[in-house]
């Protein structure tokens, strides 16, 4: 049974190569569309459960987000619920990067972080990023490009992010596990394996976030960088637009009407 299964997918394979361009790319479009009809109701589910988790966190909600090397710890950073109003959720990353901290507010609103739960499966169906659902949390998988440290090994890093559907889209580019496997210049054997990964976990005393957001130091005004569109769509893994006090467009993000309690 598994040669045969073996063979079979063989002659699949070759089948394939043996269409034209036209007919191949036919085919890829009616495997995309398929996968967009059957992750449609998947997807609709996680950015609604995603949204009312949101808005209905509570100020002070926050969580101990740790960078690890091989289950050590090397630096713990801290992100925060600021306030939720409305459709709008406001986020205190306070990170802490190579020794240096900064504070982050973050502004998320439903209907971007709809979008953003739209593109990645869209993404998914395209097959431009390796995404993974399961019943609580979905995974999406990249190789990142090869390199080396010296003249007798190169590495190869696997990096596996994670979205909890209780939680904001955007949190699945920072819960992410990256294997950097490094193999032998002289005979490709794996030499070894580091594991670097961002885990976040519950606070159960929350912090003081009494004082107004003007006492934080370093502190830059955040939203989620898109290309725009229709649909939206975003870069992966989506990355932060961040301005400061000398730069922040208010209606995008005024600071001084949005973050005061």
């Amino acid at each position: 049974m598994v040669l045969l299964s073996v063979s079979c997918k063989e002659e699949t394979i070759r089948a394939f190569n043996e269409l034209t361009p036209g007919e191949q790319e036919a085919i890829r479009q009616r495997r995309e569309l398929k996968c967009l009809e059957d992750s449609k109701r998947d997807y609709e589910d996680f950015a609604a459960l995603s949204n009312e988790k949101m808005v209905d966190m509570l100020r002070h909600q926050s969580w101990k987000y740790e960078y690890k090397k091989d289950n050590t710890v090397i630096e713990t950073s801290y992100i925060s619920v600021w306030n939720v109003t409305g459709s709008v959720a406001y986020f205190l990353l306070t990170l802490t990067e190579g020794g240096s901290t900064t504070n982050r507010f973050l502004k998320i609103n439903t209907t971007t972080n709809s979008e953003l739960i739209a593109d990645l499966r869209v993404k998914k169906c395209a097959k431009t990023l390796t995404v993974s659902d399961g019943t609580t949390s979905a995974s999406a998988k990249i190789e990142e490009a090869q390199g080396s440290d010296d003249s007798e090994t190169y590495y190869k890093p696997i990096v596996t992010y994670t979205f909890d559907f209780n939680l904001p889209g955007y949190f699945g580019v920072r819960k992410l596990k990256r294997e950097k496997k490094i193999y032998k210049e002289s005979d490709d054997t794996l030499s070894k394996t580091e594991v670097y990964e961002y885990v976040m976990t519950g606070r159960t005393s929350p912090p003081n976030l009494s004082y107004p957001y003007t006492n934080y130091a370093n502190r830059s005004y955040c939203t989620i960088k898109s290309n725009g569109g229709t649909p939206n769509t975003f870069n992966f893994p989506y990355e932060l637009d961040c301005k400061t006090d000398s730069t922040i467009d208010p209606a995008q993000f005024d600071p001084a009407t949005e973050l005061v309690i």
